[in-house]
């Protein structure tokens, strides 16, 4: 099985589209401005944008696996994953680290309005970021106690502690049982709930990922897809997007485990459909801002709740008596996010890797930049 380099800008749209939705799911839950609009109320009810994490999952899996499951092929294995997770350090932490300091900063120096939370807490929540263990502390704090600056990073760290399982895994399994493997867990999910126990362990998506980079490489899904006109495929995306987004929906009286699975299931079928497109998204209209927002998707979900402080915080010391939820004001925090995002994606992601690349020859090819 060898490698793959070839880039799929389809792929950044997608994430494009994820982090926004995510985005705008924080921001309906009230987190950029206190209090909850009617109206949010409805369309939370209506349409949740957390469905846009699954997907995320997805697209991380596949694309670590994409890159990962060629090297692991039983020869000099062990070094392979030494490079795999040095990679990986170089390629998350600059970003998420920079951002934890930044917030811990604004909670204690830019702070008169609370927004950002108290001290203690962005603390607590940074250290469990850097130790990778947000999720066990955002299950802990959620609905109970003050969660801190730092509480999104827990699919950051499902995603870190999913990176250090997988080489091991692929490790001890041989080849033969590899995709049996995954096929058993995603049944076991779908019947027995194995990869959930709270909605900040989800963990399917991840596999879903593996898997579809598993029967890529085995039946050559990209080459079979591509035989299909382009206009089934482009026609096959855009009809699953509004079942996709519609999933997680409190109308379907579904259970969350179940809606989480299907949301998985669905974003899997929605990449498998990208891979035969390639680039057929981001030349539709809006499809080249999708994949220059999908390229800074990163730094757009690590910082967007510090968009969303700042503004809080600013418009509290020089506005005091403006309506806190007049439309206006939302529409700032989108050149916000987007500007913070781009200068973290400048300063935190491409310069860290620049500097490694020019220092080391990787084992790992550098498609891992994508993820």
């Amino acid at each position: 099985m060898a490698a793959t380099s070839a880039r799929i800008p389809d792929i950044q749209v997608l994430r494009g589209i994820a982090v926004l939705a995510v985005v705008l799911h924080h921001i309906l839950s009230g987190n950029l401005f206190p209090g909850r609009h009617p109206d949010f109320e409805q369309a939370l009810n209506f349409i949740r944008g957390d469905a846009g994490v699954d997907l995320f999952f997805v697209i991380s899996g596949y694309v670590i696996a994409r890159t990962l499951l060629p090297a692991m092929n039983g020869e000099d294995d062990w070094a392979r994953m030494l490079s795999f997770w040095q990679r990986r350090i170089w390629r998350l932490w600059p970003a998420a680290w920079g951002w934890v300091l930044l917030m811990c900063l604004g909670a204690a120096f830019y702070n008169r309005s609370g927004a950002w939370g108290s001290l203690h807490a962005a603390g607590a929540s940074g250290l469990a970021a850097i130790l990778q263990v947000a999720d066990f502390r955002f299950a802990h704090c959620f609905m109970h106690s003050e969660c801190g600056s730092a509480a999104h990073y827990w699919s950051l760290s499902l995603e870190e502690q999913f990176y250090l399982i997988l080489p091991l895994l692929l490790w001890i399994l041989p080849v033969r049982w590899r995709l049996a493997t995954l096929l058993g867990l995603i049944i076991g999910q779908l019947g027995w709930h194995l990869l959930y126990s709270l909605a900040f362990f989800r963990s399917l998506g991840l596999v879903c990922g593996v898997t579809l980079a598993l029967l890529d490489a085995r039946w050559r899904l990209q080459a079979r897809l591509q035989a299909y006109p382009r206009t089934l495929l482009l026609g096959l995306v855009v009809l699953l997007q509004p079942l996709f987004w519609l999933l997680s929906s409190p109308w379907w009286g579904l259970p969350w485990p179940l809606r989480y699975d299907l949301q998985a299931l669905s974003a899997m079928l929605m990449l498998a459909l990208v891979l035969g497109l390639h680039d057929g998204l981001v030349n539709l209209p809006g499809g080249a801002l999708m994949h220059w927002v999908g390229n800074r998707s990163y730094s757009l979900y690590l910082s967007h709740f510090a968009a969303f402080w700042c503004l809080r915080e600013t418009f509290f010391r020089f506005c005091p008596h403006s309506a806190a939820l007049h439309p206006g004001l939302y529409l700032l925090a989108l050149p916000l996010m987007l500007l913070m995002a781009h200068l973290s994606w400048l300063f935190f992601e491409r310069w860290p890797l620049r500097w490694r690349q020019a220092r080391a020859a990787p084992l790992i090819s550098t498609e891992e930049v994508l993820s």
